[in-house]
């Protein structure tokens, strides 16, 4: 993964990774992911997969899944903040 994102041009030096990280929320199943600014406490964005989410919803068959979401207004108070 990091020489992907070396590979875009971003600094790697930037990025944090923690296997032990862990959202709390029951029905994620595989990847976990919060995206921080630097310093940051509160994440700007996170998500993950989610393979089993529909069926504890009532589908019949197993459907893969995967999402995030992303706080634009932490974002837009980091951007007004850095100008």
């Amino acid at each position: 993964r990091a020489k992907s994102i070396e590979a875009l041009g971003l600094p790697t030096a930037k990025i944090r990774y923690d296997a032990a990280f862990g959202r709390p929320l029951d029905y994620y199943t595989g990847l976990v992911f919060e995206i921080a600014a630097e310093n940051g406490d509160r994440p700007l964005a996170g998500g993950g997969r989610y393979d089993r989410l529909l069926t504890l919803l009532g589908a019949k068959t197993p459907i893969p899944g995967v999402g995030f979401s992303v706080w634009l207004d932490r974002i837009e108070a980091l951007r007004e903040k850095a100008q």
